[in-house]
């Protein structure tokens, strides 16, 4: 009994939970001399409930209870250190009472309550210890993080922005500032945690101020900066919102640009919750933005009810373009206009109807009522188109024999004329150039009968050309003959080269098909060997007026 009441005073030192320690004991010698230069006990503290209730108890009820009272008071965690001891001081000064003397039960469970005590507070000190080192770590961690962690680029949707002015226009300042306010928050909560679960930490207190300070120094970087940024980013925010609303008059507003307007202020309200905004900023710019969305509300309203009216005059309109159509066709059918005149009338009633400020709707509505009044019409129209077709369709038929039978006889003639007297032949040249300029060729029927009708006047020329050369001995006359068929043959010459410039051109043309091509390159070749020919035959007649000559 002597050994726990001595050692009383150094479990109560050793319990204090803002000095835990692991040190072994100290030997006895030690132990005597801090005993005597401590100040003396102050008597123990205990519920004044208690109190109350040891005063109507027994000494073997006192004990019981007390008891009980110690082992609920080593219950918690971390346990409730100055109670246990206060409870465990009270106990043993009633232990001068006889009933102490041979109740060893008593003592070993007090002992044993002792005992875990002290072992409860090495296991606090381990744990306070380990705490300790963390909260350490983490301080180093972030006074390592404030150094090296790089700023996020895009902390919210940039893009929502788009044509709210100004707030676009200020888009980079919120994503630089927001994205290093979301880091200085991060770390001014963890800072703020780090403070909470430190103060609970049953540390020395020189550890723990020590650690306290390192807090305050990384709480210097983080929270001035971090509440200048908050100001600086809730003034900006509120300018421009104040500047927004500004610019928005619902009055002005289409009814289509009111569902822009709404989506606008939704974003706007989104991102002020994702801005890190002041009290005052955040509280100022909701009930800026509720304000306009009631405007916006009431402007709707109102543009809707004219929207309404519009619509009622816009459907008065459209009965007034189908009675005007309807009766158009009524008098057609009647007999009282002719086709013409209904389809003109119509066209006209067409401008009028795209003139007239119709609704959308009413507009499509339009468009389907006129094409079913047009249908009538329409099918006479067709009807009379398909008579024209049937009657051009017979027309070329007709000119296409025509042209046929023209193509035979040029080529009859073009086939018989080295037997055709010389001057048959200039009589059939010149009927074929007066019909060629009245039947009407195309370009490619007039080429199929060019190579003919060359061949024919070639085949002209040569003869007269033959005659000539044919005509007398005499030389002079033989060199007017030869001079006149030079001319003849240089005329020749040229009409070969434009004929075959000519050709040259329609083949560089996309206008022809396959067969057409392959034509132009026959009739190219031809006119190429032609002028060979004529060059060959201008040379022989050169010669020959050059030996007449000397």
């Amino acid at each position: 009994m002597q050994t726990l009441m001595e050692t009383i005073p150094t479990l109560r030192e050793e319990s204090t939970p803002q000095e835990p320690t692991l040190e072994a004991k100290k030997p006895e010698q030690a132990k005597s001399s801090e005993r005597k230069n401590r100040p003396p006990e102050e008597p123990p503290v205990l519920p004044s409930a208690l109190v109350e209730k040891l005063k109507t108890l027994s000494i073997p009820e006192q004990t019981f209870l007390l008891l009980e009272e110690i082992e609920k008071a080593l219950a918690p965690r971390p346990p409730l250190y100055k109670l246990f001891w206060d409870l465990r001081r009270h106990l043993l000064s009633l232990s001068k009472d006889p009933y102490f003397t041979e109740n060893k039960t008593f003592w070993d469970r007090l002992h044993g309550l002792t005992q875990e005590a002290r072992r409860l507070k090495e296991v606090l000190a381990e744990e306070s210890a380990f705490a300790q080192e963390q909260i350490d770590l983490a301080i180093q961690a972030i006074e390592k993080d404030l150094d090296e962690q790089e700023i996020p680029a895009y902390p919210f949707d940039a893009n929502a922005l788009e044509g709210i002015i100004p707030l676009s226009q200020n888009v980079h300042f919120y994503l630089e500032a927001q994205g290093e306010l979301i880091l200085l928050n991060a770390y001014a909560s963890r800072v703020n945690s780090l403070r909470k679960e430190l103060a609970k930490l049953p540390l020395r207190m020189k550890a723990k101020n020590a650690l306290f300070d390192r807090l305050s120094a990384l709480g210097d970087k983080i929270f001035p900066r971090r509440k200048e940024l908050i100001q600086e980013v809730s003034e900006k925010f509120s300018s421009d919102i104040q500047e927004y609303v500004k610019s928005v008059q619902p009055s002005r507003l289409s009814p289509r640009d009111f569902g822009f307007v709404k989506n606008s202020i939704k974003t706007l309200q989104s991102l002020a919750k994702s801005l890190t905004l002041n009290t005052l900023a955040f509280n100022q710019t909701r009930e800026i933005l509720s304000h306009l969305w009631d405007l916006l509300k009431g402007a709707e309203k109102e543009k809707y009810a004219e929207r309404d009216a519009e619509i009622e005059e816009s459907k008065k309109l459209l009965e007034g373009l189908v009675a005007q159509g309807t009766a158009i066709i009524d008098e057609w059918k009647g007999g009282n206009k002719t086709i013409q005149e209904a389809e003109k009338q119509l066209e006209e009633l067409q401008g009028q109807a795209r003139r007239t400020r119709l609704d959308r709707h009413h507009v499509k509505e339009w468009k389907d009522r006129f094409v079913s009044l047009r249908f009538p019409l329409d099918q006479e129209l067709d009807k009379v188109a398909a008579e024209k077709r049937s009657l051009d369709e017979k027309r070329e038929q007709e000119r296409a024999e025509k042209i046929t039978l023209f193509k035979n006889e040029v080529k009859k003639i073009a086939e018989g004329k080295n037997e055709t007297a010389l001057e048959q032949l200039e009589i059939d040249l010149a009927n074929i150039n007066q019909r060629l300029s009245t039947i009407g060729l195309t370009k490619n029927e007039k080429i199929d009968v060019d190579k003919d009708i060359r061949n024919i006047r070639e085949s002209l020329r040569i003869r007269k050309e033959e005659a000539l050369l044919t005509l007398s001995s005499d030389d002079k006359l033989k060199l007017d003959s030869l001079k006149e068929v030079l001319t003849n043959r240089l005329q020749r010459k040229k009409e070969i080269r434009d004929r075959l410039e000519e050709l040259r051109k329609a083949k560089g043309s996309t206008g022809f098909d396959f067969e057409q091509a392959l034509l132009l390159e026959t009739q190219i070749q031809e006119e190429r060997q032609a002028l060979e020919e004529i060059n060959d035959s201008i040379e022989t007649i050169e010669e020959a007026i050059e030996s007449l000559c000397k």
